[in-house]
Protein backbone atom coordinates (compact mmCIF):
# COMPACT_ATOMS: atom_id res chain seq x y z
CA UNK A 1 0.00 0.00 0.00
CA UNK A 2 1.01 3.30 -0.84
CA UNK A 3 0.26 6.44 0.47
CA UNK A 4 -1.17 9.37 -1.61
CA UNK A 5 -2.67 12.79 0.65
CA UNK A 6 -1.88 10.98 3.49
CA UNK A 7 -4.55 8.10 2.76
CA UNK A 8 -3.73 4.69 2.02
CA UNK A 9 -4.17 3.35 -1.60
CA UNK A 10 -3.44 0.22 -3.83
CA UNK A 11 0.49 0.44 -4.75
CA UNK A 12 -1.08 -0.30 -8.49
CA UNK A 13 -2.61 3.18 -8.29
CA UNK A 14 0.13 5.16 -7.08
CA UNK A 15 2.34 6.65 -9.56
CA UNK A 16 1.76 8.49 -13.24
CA UNK A 17 0.79 5.15 -14.45
CA UNK A 18 0.37 4.20 -18.54
CA UNK A 19 -0.57 6.68 -20.90
CA UNK A 20 -1.72 6.23 -24.40
CA UNK A 21 -0.63 8.53 -26.72
CA UNK A 22 -3.22 6.87 -30.11
CA UNK A 23 -5.51 3.95 -30.64
CA UNK A 24 -5.67 2.26 -34.15
CA UNK A 25 -8.73 -0.17 -34.29
CA UNK A 26 -9.25 -2.61 -37.02
CA UNK A 27 -13.01 -4.23 -37.47
CA UNK A 28 -13.50 -3.02 -33.82
CA UNK A 29 -17.53 -3.36 -33.01
CA UNK A 30 -19.06 -1.39 -35.35
CA UNK A 31 -15.69 0.07 -36.26
CA UNK A 32 -14.26 -0.83 -39.46
CA UNK A 33 -11.38 1.13 -39.37
CA UNK A 34 -10.41 3.81 -36.67
CA UNK A 35 -6.77 6.33 -35.16
CA UNK A 36 -7.40 8.30 -33.27
CA UNK A 37 -4.85 10.47 -31.50
CA UNK A 38 -5.33 10.64 -27.67
CA UNK A 39 -4.37 14.07 -25.58
CA UNK A 40 -4.07 14.24 -22.17
CA UNK A 41 -7.78 14.63 -21.50
CA UNK A 42 -9.99 13.05 -24.38
CA UNK A 43 -13.98 14.14 -24.47
CA UNK A 44 -16.12 11.51 -26.30
CA UNK A 45 -19.25 12.99 -27.57
CA UNK A 46 -21.71 11.53 -29.97
CA UNK A 47 -25.19 10.27 -30.44
CA UNK A 48 -26.96 7.31 -29.41
CA UNK A 49 -25.46 4.26 -30.95
CA UNK A 50 -22.48 6.23 -32.25
CA UNK A 51 -19.65 4.02 -30.94
CA UNK A 52 -18.68 6.02 -27.71
CA UNK A 53 -18.93 2.56 -25.64
CA UNK A 54 -16.89 0.37 -28.22
CA UNK A 55 -14.44 2.97 -28.42
CA UNK A 56 -13.95 2.78 -24.04
CA UNK A 57 -14.65 -0.86 -24.71
CA UNK A 58 -11.53 -1.60 -26.71
CA UNK A 59 -9.31 0.01 -23.51
CA UNK A 60 -11.30 -2.35 -20.95
CA UNK A 61 -10.34 -5.19 -23.82
CA UNK A 62 -6.65 -4.41 -23.04
CA UNK A 63 -7.12 -4.08 -19.37
CA UNK A 64 -8.73 -7.61 -19.46
CA UNK A 65 -5.92 -9.08 -21.27
CA UNK A 66 -3.16 -8.18 -18.97
CA UNK A 67 -5.40 -8.21 -15.69
CA UNK A 68 -4.36 -11.73 -13.55
CA UNK A 69 -6.05 -14.25 -14.52
CA UNK A 70 -7.57 -12.47 -17.71
CA UNK A 71 -5.73 -13.03 -21.00
CA UNK A 72 -6.47 -12.91 -24.76
CA UNK A 73 -9.48 -15.66 -24.80
CA UNK A 74 -10.58 -14.36 -21.00
CA UNK A 75 -11.68 -11.20 -22.54
CA UNK A 76 -13.00 -12.34 -26.04
CA UNK A 77 -14.70 -15.05 -23.84
CA UNK A 78 -16.55 -12.04 -22.07
CA UNK A 79 -17.10 -10.44 -24.68
CA UNK A 80 -19.38 -13.51 -26.19
CA UNK A 81 -16.79 -14.53 -28.46
CA UNK A 82 -14.52 -12.89 -31.41
CA UNK A 83 -18.16 -12.46 -33.74
CA UNK A 84 -19.46 -10.42 -31.20
CA UNK A 85 -16.31 -8.28 -31.39
CA UNK A 86 -15.54 -7.93 -34.95
CA UNK A 87 -17.01 -5.07 -37.08
CA UNK A 88 -20.08 -5.91 -38.70
CA UNK A 89 -18.67 -5.03 -42.02
CA UNK A 90 -15.87 -7.45 -40.99
CA UNK A 91 -18.85 -10.42 -40.69
CA UNK A 92 -20.30 -9.33 -44.00
CA UNK A 93 -16.73 -10.40 -45.38
CA UNK A 94 -15.55 -14.05 -46.35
Amino acid sequence: MGEDNGVKVPRWKVGPGLRFSRLKLENWRNFGSADVALASRVFIVGPNASGKSNFLDAFRFLHDIVSVGGGLEEAVRRRQGISKIRALSARRTP
